[in-house]
């Protein structure tokens, strides 16, 4: 059991070791790079948002333009009995 901790526990530090040397940005690049691209998601979701928003109000328009049957049914109830 001591021998498995023992490597756990090296290949933590090796892994730490690693991640520092071949890291392609600093950590305040990282944040930065990070912040602008959540940013930049947030601004086309709110774009995209803003597209459906519009084509639902259209198509909610165009449905309460729309007759909603009820005189055509009350039409052929009529006739029919």
């Amino acid at each position: 059991m001591i021998r498995f901790m023992y490597g756990v526990l090296f290949g933590l530090v090796l892994g730490g070791i690693a991640g520092v040397l071949l890291a392609p940005a600093s950590g305040q690049e990282l944040r930065n790079q990070i912040r602008s691209e959540a940013e930049a998601t947030r601004r086309r979701a709110e774009a995209e948002w803003q597209k459906q928003r519009q084509t639902m109000n259209a198509m909610l328009e165009t449905r309460s333009k729309e007759p909603t049957g009820s005189v055509e049914q009350t039409e052929v109830v009529e006739t029919a009995g």
